[in-house]
């Protein structure tokens, strides 16, 4: 009779490992999104120093290249609001994240107050443990 049922030992483990792999995939995604929404919500309330801190490399870079990326974010922004009025929304419709579990592409809605929508893809960088805007 233990013979019978040691044939359910493997797909016991088998199953028991995919749904564990499920859970960590599901918490990355969430961990991408997080930064991805966090990014704008920095650029949508001006705090543009910020955002360029919290890109994937700035503690690499000196402050005046982080000033310039700080600069190149209000711009961005400023021709958003020229371009569309304004940015209403932003979704993130899906994450792939790449072996290792240390890139990932998010894949972003921006929706604008003239009705549009632009979707974009934006690749994302693990360090240290953190997801940001590569």
């Amino acid at each position: 009779m233990m013979m019978k049922k040691l044939w359910l030992l493997p797909f016991v483990a088998l199953m028991m490992s995919l749904w564990a792999s499920c859970g960590k995939d599901v918490t990355e995604r969430q961990h991408v999104e997080e930064a991805v929404l966090a990014s704008y919500d920095m650029l949508l309330n001006g705090r543009y120093t910020e955002y360029a801190s919290m890109l994937a490399g700035a503690s690499a870079r000196n402050d005046d290249y982080n000033a310039q990326l700080a600069d190149n974010a209000a711009m961005f922004i400023e021709e958003q609001r020229r371009l569309h009025t304004n940015i209403v929304d932003v979704r993130v419709a899906d994450v792939k994240i790449g072996k290792g579990n240390k890139t990932a592409d998010a894949y972003v809605v921006i929706c604008y107050a003239d009705s549009t929508n632009e979707e974009i893809v934006m690749p994302m960088l693990k360090e240290q443990g953190v997801w940001k805007v590569k």
